[in-house]
């Protein structure tokens, strides 16, 4: 039997397959339409497991079956089908939305956690997408340790921030002056300021239209995000605090 990847095989397990039934289809795949039998040896399942994955199979759409001779003979579909099914699924969710949204209950505080860089860096994108252009980024206590490790990022971040006219009011570390410096040099829309030499932190505050995000820049790296406009109003005015007593340059 043809020999799938990690990444291929996920990817008909994320169908709704388990892995005897991913298995059991690719063997029926490649055997063509057939009874139980020679699909014992091809999966290396036992018959009853392999006749328990046709079946569920045959519930999914995977398979078809038809009764020859007092013998069931099961087809597997087509891999150029597969898309149609997907299709047909998605028209079906996108039918079901407006029932489900009209049965939810508005959320009205939602918290997250997320580790990584990489989650870090998604969520961070994914806040600044949903902001409007006039409207102002906060940021509180920008680390030197940040800047250093993912400065090319940072840039990037910048570039789509302006190209979105979202305005950006940095505080900050005192140990990350030199980033400001360049920052102002290099973007419009950005304004920076410099916090007190005894206030250092590994971690900042973003305050966004109606979220904050908290990064604790220490391995893992750990994001807190919190979308509550009353919280984000709280975080908004201590950084407007922040913000009149901290050095220019």
């Amino acid at each position: 039997m043809e020999k799938l990847d990690a990444d291929q095989w996920q990817t008909l397990k994320g169908l709704g397959l388990t892995d005897n039934e991913v298995r059991t289809y690719l063997a029926l795949l490649e055997q063509g339409a057939t009874t139980v039998g020679p699909l014992v040896p091809k999966t290396q399942m036992h018959r009853s497991r392999v006749y328990a994955s046709l079946e569920r199979l045959v519930e999914k759409g995977f398979v078809s079956v038809i009764r020859k001779s007092q013998k069931h003979i099961y087809q597997a579909l087509a891999p150029e089908s597969l898309l149609e099914m997907l299709e047909e699924k998605k028209r079906g969710v996108t039918e079901l939305l407006p029932a489900l949204s009209a049965m939810a209950t508005p959320s009205v505080l939602s918290a997250a956690m997320y580790e990584g860089i990489p989650a870090m860096k998604a969520v961070r994108m994914k806040l600044l997408s949903e902001m409007k252009a006039g409207e102002t980024l906060l940021v509180q206590g920008a680390p030197s340790l940040g800047n250093k490790r993912i400065e090319a990022w940072y840039l990037e971040f910048h570039r789509q921030r302006e190209r979105k006219g979202v305005n950006v009011k940095i505080l900050y570390n005192a140990d990350a002056r030199q980033y400001g410096e360049k920052r102002l040099k290099l973007f419009k829309r950005l304004q920076c300021r410099y916090m007190e030499e005894k206030t250092v932190t590994p971690a900042w505050v973003d305050v966004f239209s109606d979220s904050i995000m908290i990064v604790v820049f220490k391995p893992p790296v750990i994001s807190f995000v919190v979308k509550d406009r009353g919280l984000r109003d709280s975080f908004a005015a201590f950084f407007d605090v922040l913000w009149k007593n901290a050095a220019r340059r």
